[in-house]
């Protein structure tokens, strides 16, 4: 799971060096959060059609 405490920010990665395990897992975290992004932007854009 990614999260963090801020609305419309959105991280994502490992910090560590040297395991290509961590560098796989960031990549498949980083389509999770281009997902999430996706997903919170058609959500704003609905939210600002209906005003």
């Amino acid at each position: 799971m990614v999260c963090n405490s801020f609305v419309s920010i959105f991280t994502v990665g490992y910090v560590h060096s040297g395991s290509v395990k961590c560098i796989v897992s960031a990549v498949g975290e980083g389509t999770i959060v281009v997902s999430d992004i996706y997903k919170f932007l058609a959500l704003k854009s609905q939210s600002k059609s209906v005003k």
